[in-house]
């Protein structure tokens, strides 16, 4: 019987040694490179309805509540510029500036002179209650908090998931990142989106917004668009009302153009201002009367930023709809092309 030589010997063990290497390497390939069988289709939509969704609800439910504090913080900063009011009709209803006001009204009035009067008041007004550059920086500084809200929101509901699909054996056997793909996609949508809004500039300007939240240009954009809306709105409620108080609210709503939207918002203020003077200057009613008045006007100011249909807060519930309603798709196409 022959024996196996040394030589032999160490061949055959090289030879195993090599199987098993190779074995080892290419079920290592097969199980981690998508060789291995992935989560069927019924597997996945069993994944989503019960891990994914829940998270789901909850990013919306908090992207609700961000809604609802930026809308509270709207009214908190407006009732600080109510409580300045009095500090402005006291100044503006001083007999040295009643005087003036009523002279230069008047001769405004009769001669179509420049918005000398105007100008006054609103310097008045910018003085005691809120100028119209304050105005602008104080809505985009909410905006601002609003906008980190919903980004930090965002990223939560996306940790959220990643953890589900790593617990979760039957999906995939890496982690995945969702955050480095979801925000090209889901913001390419959504700017698509407000492509196609048509001329529904409201929606088109909140959309833009949530595409890239929290950038400056957006902020400011859709501040602007806000208060022109408000300026609108308000000067047609005013104009309603008749009376030298609407004839001069015009006037002082285009004095304040240079300054922008809130410009105009503070320049129909003034104009409001200037009117009830020339209607009423002899009456001792003046002071409460221009209190009321002009409380009023900051309150209905408030309430287009925020009730109207295209206002700030309503443009912008629109728009969260609109992304949360392309959100699932988005995701569920990263959880589709799984290892």
């Amino acid at each position: 019987m022959k024996t196996t030589s040394p030589s032999a010997k160490s061949a055959i063990l090289k030879a195993l040694i090599a199987f098993a290497i190779a074995a080892g390497i290419i079920a290592f390939l097969f199980y981690y490179t998508g060789t291995r069988r992935g989560p069927s289709p019924a597997e996945r939509e069993t994944f989503f309805k019960q891990s994914v969704t829940p998270i789901l609800v909850n990013n919306t439910f908090a992207n609700t509540k961000a809604l609802e504090a930026l809308d509270t913080n709207i009214h908190t900063q407006f009732e600080q510029y109510r409580g300045r009011v009095p500090n402005f009709t006291a100044d503006i209803t001083g007999f040295g500036n009643k005087a003036k006001i009523t002279w230069e009204a008047v001769r405004q009035l009769a001669s179509g002179d420049q918005k000398k009067v105007e100008r006054h008041v609103t310097e008045k007004f910018e003085m005691n209650v809120v100028s119209a550059k304050r105005m602008q920086e104080d809505m985009e500084t909410l905006l601002k908090g609003f906008c980190r809200d919903i980004e930090a929101n965002r990223n939560r509901m996306l940790v959220d998931i990643e953890a589900a699909v790593k617990a979760n054996s039957q999906m995939s056997p890496r982690s995945i990142k969702l955050q480095d793909v979801f925000a090209e996609e889901i913001n390419g949508k959504i700017s698509q989106l407000a492509k196609n809004s048509g001329h529904d500039v409201a929606l088109m300007t909140s959309l833009n917004l949530l595409a890239s939240l929290a950038a400056d240009y957006a902020v400011t954009t859709l501040v602007k668009a806000a208060l022109v809306r408000t300026g609108a709105s308000l000067l047609t409620i005013i104009a309603a009302s008749g009376g030298t108080a609407a004839t001069l609210t015009a006037g002082g709503g285009t004095v304040g153009l240079a300054e922008g939207p809130a410009g105009f918002v503070i320049g129909l203020a003034a104009g409001l201002t200037v009117g009830i003077i020339v209607d009423i200057v002899m009456s001792d009613r003046l002071e409460k009367k221009l209190n009321s008045e002009c409380t009023d006007f900051l309150t209905k100011a408030e309430t287009s930023l925020t009730k109207d249909k295209d206002g700030l807060i309503q443009s912008l519930d629109r728009a969260l709809v609109e992304m949360q309603r392309i959100q699932s798709p988005v995701i569920n196409h990263q959880l589709e092309v799984l290892p």
